[in-house]
């Protein structure tokens, strides 16, 4: 399990995942096998900090990923918001000008006003 560095690192990566870290827990503490009984210290202290650092990283992901659309949102609300007053002011400007073309007051243009 731990016998060369890419054993130990692929045997601390099924702990990370906590694919049947207690079996590997039980045979590197069990003194009878050669274990260290002191080590469910580390097996416990490094499930714990790995495990909660992956779901720390993943929800910040996540929460980065919603915060990043709800603000495109945001932006894309107020440009529409400002093209809406745009055109509601390009709207009065015409209505006025139409107004003021209209010399007879019958609410329509000919080519003649």
């Amino acid at each position: 399990l731990f016998g060369t560095v890419p054993a130990s690192m692929f045997t601390l990566f099924h702990i990370m995942t906590l694919e049947q870290w207690p079996f590997v827990a039980r045979a590197a503490t069990d003194a009878e096998i050669g274990g260290y009984p002191w080590l469910w210290i580390f097996f416990v202290a490094f499930v714990c900090f790995t495990n909660f650092t992956l779901l720390n990283l993943v929800t910040g992901v996540a929460v980065e990923s919603v915060m990043t659309i709800a603000h495109e949102g945001y932006r894309n609300e107020d440009l529409v918001r400002a093209h809406d007053m745009l055109r509601e002011r390009t709207m009065q400007v015409l209505t006025e000008l139409f107004k003021d073309a209209d010399t007879n007051d019958s609410g329509s243009l000919n080519r003649g006003q």
